[in-house]
């Protein structure tokens, strides 16, 4: 099997995933159901892999970001919840998951990325999450503009990131963007999109479908560099130019 018919494979699975889960899994009232906040993850998880193959498939582009917009909106159905009172687990309510955040900044839906950053705690309960708490309270600031957490967040970085594999190399596309440096913003997004050209095939299988080919977070970074006044001059096959500009609407059904 070829890695297109792989893709298609995984596409139709993902679609009767997404349809099983909001038909018949998901059951109302949201209030009542048992395990919500896992089986909203999984929703989650699934829109933003539903995206990617969206576009690599069929260039469908407004799908692309429907699917986006409908990965945020589910992440804030879960945290939503999570503060009502449903069934939801704290490490799934976390203030380290960043994935939501970049599929909300890729789509160019700050209004959504600011009012997931209000949901989102403030706190790190799980230690061994610090790389990644760090890491997304620096998105979290840039997509605020929180300038002072940002330069907090920032301090933290290079210490608690080090050593983490594609990790390091968005702190220092971050630094960039923190630094309204534009040279440094594009040599690191470079780097970072580099560094899956020297995946090993173990890592590749534990990636999404597609996600060797395309990069939600860079998509992000290149949001947010425009939001600071930066010029994208880095090219490369992860940034297909139909995306850099997004078409933010936020679609009305197919999510929790």
């Amino acid at each position: 099997m070829n890695k297109a018919e792989q893709l298609e494979e995984s596409f139709l699975r993902i679609e009767t995933l997404i349809e099983y889960f909001l038909t018949e899994t998901l059951t109302r009232p949201y209030a009542s159901c048992v395990g919500f906040g896992n089986l909203v993850n999984s929703v989650m998880d699934a829109l933003h892999n539903r995206a990617l193959l969206r576009f690599l498939l069929s260039a469908d582009v407004d799908g692309f970001f429907e699917d986006l917009n409908r990965a945020t909106l589910t992440s804030l159905t879960l945290l939503k919840g999570y503060h009502q009172g449903y069934d939801v687990e704290k490490t799934r309510a976390n203030a380290y998951t960043a994935l939501p955040l970049a599929c909300a900044l890729a789509a160019g839906s700050f209004p959504l990325a600011r009012e997931l950053d209000s949901l989102m705690p403030r706190e790190l309960d799980v230690p061994e999450e610090r790389d990644n708490f760090v890491y997304t309270r620096a998105l979290r600031a840039l997509a605020t503009g929180d300038e002072q957490a940002l330069a907090q967040a920032m301090q933290e970085a290079p210490e608690a990131c080090r050593g983490w594999f594609r990790l390091e190399e968005k702190v220092a596309v971050l630094d960039g963007l923190m630094r309204r440096d534009e040279a440094a913003f594009n040599q690191a997004l470079l780097a970072y999109l580099d560094s899956f050209e020297d995946l090993e095939e173990d890592e590749r299988e534990e990636l999404s479908p597609g996600a060797d080919d395309l990069d939600v977070d860079a998509l992000a970074f290149v949001q947010l560099a425009r939001k600071r006044g930066l010029a994208l001059k880095a090219g490369h096959r992860m940034l297909p130019p139909e995306l850099l500009e997004p078409r933010p609407r936020v679609p009305q059904d197919g999510y929790p």
